[in-house]
């Protein structure tokens, strides 16, 4: 089934699921990222290297 380029412009809905989708990918990007510079610098202070 193919779909006309009028038919596709009435297509609604999709939006809010990938918004929310890469969102949260970024917020999970973040949250990884700042455990590892926590786990760094308390390794750096510690001096705990293993």
């Amino acid at each position: 089934m193919y779909l006309t380029n009028q038919e596709l412009t009435k297509i609604n809905g999709g939006a809010l699921s990938s918004t929310i989708n890469s969102m949260t990918k970024i917020f999970s990007f973040f949250y990884d990222l700042g455990k590892s510079v926590g786990n760094t610098i308390r390794n750096l202070f510690g001096k705990n290297y293993c």
